[in-house]
């Protein structure tokens, strides 16, 4: 796993960003929000933190985080015993990545590890996009790179953990092509029964407009 840290004002506040699968550090740029550390973390294809990240996180007194599409799995499994977490937003994503009824098809992501070695990534960026013209910044990591990491990460879904109660809120995009949105609102609705879920008309990427507005709001408010 890595993380890069973005920003570092020495803040009392850090924001940490577990992103989704096919990310790197610039992923998060449109999270910098006024008062915040920011640390982003990202590449998957091992589970383990260096020292340098715990010790960073030890310096501040309260954490926020945000975790998108597959991150929301990697938190779960990172940081449920973090005692100074103020928020945890979960986006677009559940604590079962890969599943029939509460995650993405175990078919479609199946057909999505075979496709990306052959056609690349254009049609991941083309779904996770949707029909939305925003800022978005393609990974610069190798496909060979991505590919690893999505076999990693397919392997860690199937031992994994699952820990709700780390999440404050939820937030899923009724116009997502990766995560189905059906799925999500059975998983947090219907199954988990989550109070403070919101839903907007988003594509899989959730980083700009109205969302990022919320998010920004659900971070930086008391």
């Amino acid at each position: 796993m890595q993380f890069a840290i973005n920003k570092n004002i020495g803040s009392e506040k850090l924001l940490i960003c577990v992103q989704g699968w096919a990310s790197d550090d610039n992923t998060s740029k449109s999270l910098f929000f006024d008062g915040f550390d920011v640390v982003t973390l990202f590449d998957y294809r091992t589970k383990e933190l260096p020292n340098v990240f715990n010790e960073f996180v030890e310096k501040h007194k309260e954490i926020y985080i945000v975790a998108w599409s597959f991150g929301v799995f990697v938190a779960e499994q990172l940081f449920v015993k973090l005692p100074i977490i103020k928020k945890a937003i979960a986006i677009n994503g559940t604590s079962y990545p890969v599943h029939a009824k509460w995650g993405i098809p175990p078919k479609a992501f199946a057909i999505t590890k075979k496709s990306i070695a052959f056609y690349g990534m254009q049609k991941f960026y083309e779904n996770m996009l949707g029909n939305q013209n925003v800022d978005f910044q393609e990974c610069k990591r190798s496909v060979e790179e991505l590919s690893s990491e999505l076999n990693a990460l397919g392997e860690w879904f199937d031992e994994g953990k699952h820990n709700i109660s780390l999440w404050s809120n939820v937030i899923i995009g009724r116009n997502d092509r990766i995560f189905p949105y059906k799925n999500m609102f059975e998983f947090w609705e219907k199954e988990v029964k989550f109070i403070d879920l919101e839903s907007f008309s988003m594509p899989h990427y959730p980083y700009f407009g109205e969302v990022l507005e919320r998010v920004e709001t659900l971070v930086t408010k008391k």
